[in-house]
Formats: structure tokens, sequence, C-alpha cells
């Protein structure tokens, strides 16, 4: 695989800047409606509804977030994206983590979203 820009790349693009926004019906509107996300080892969400309520709630319990993209493959219908995820927690304090995201894309939109990231700093006593 190697790195490179296509109509995937503003795909990926577009839906950072939903989440980034916390905006889920933009984070949505990039999703298949029997989509899957799944951060690390916890069990998949499918479909848009659980989607939805799962990203709610996180996006509730921190102040904003960004992410900043520092390489992007594609192999197939697979897109591979690492980047630094930057987290402000309610108390005011921000924490920045590498993460990776894997995701499938099909018909110009993602089947499968796999997240990850070790989120125990985002939630660590300050």
């Amino acid at each position: 695989m190697t790195e490179t820009t296509s109509p995937r790349s503003q795909l990926i693009d577009d839906l950072f800047r939903a989440i980034d926004a916390k905006d889920v019906d933009g984070l949505l509107a990039h999703l298949a409606p029997d989509a899957t996300q799944r951060f690390g080892n916890q069990e998949p969400l499918r479909g848009h509804e659980q989607i939805r309520a799962a990203n709610e709630e996180f996006f509730g319990a921190i102040d904003s977030l960004r992410h900043d993209v520092t390489g992007l493959w594609e192999s197939d219908d697979t897109v591979i994206v690492r980047l630094d995820a930057s987290y402000a927690r309610l108390d005011g304090l921000t924490v920045t983590v590498p993460a990776v995201s894997i995701l499938t894309v099909s018909g110009g939109l993602i089947a499968e979203y796999q997240v990850f990231v070790d989120m125990a700093p985002i939630f660590a006593p300050a």
C-alpha cells in the first residue's frame, strides 16, 4: 500500500470534519445505513441508531476534539488512516493520543469503521 490522494481522501476529510464538529448527523451521512462502528475491543455498533446513541453519549462526555491525519493509505475498498486525536476534556485538560482507523468503503459510503485508540487518558483523573 502506498500513501495516496483520491476521492476517498475527501470522504475521510469530510468524515473527520463532521466528527470534530461533534455533528452526529454529519457523521452518519458518511456511513451506510447498516454500517458498523467499532472502538478497539468493544462490541461493534450496528446501524445508524446504535452509532448515533454511542457518539452522542461520547460527544457529551468531552468538550471538543480534533483529528489530525498523519497518513492515509488505500487498498481496494479499504482505507487506513493514521492520526493524532486531541480531546479537550470537560475539566479543561487537552489530551492527544495516536490512533488508527480502518474503514471499508462501498458505494461511496463507509460500511465498516474500526477505531484503534487508547481512550484511557481521555477519562483518567487529572
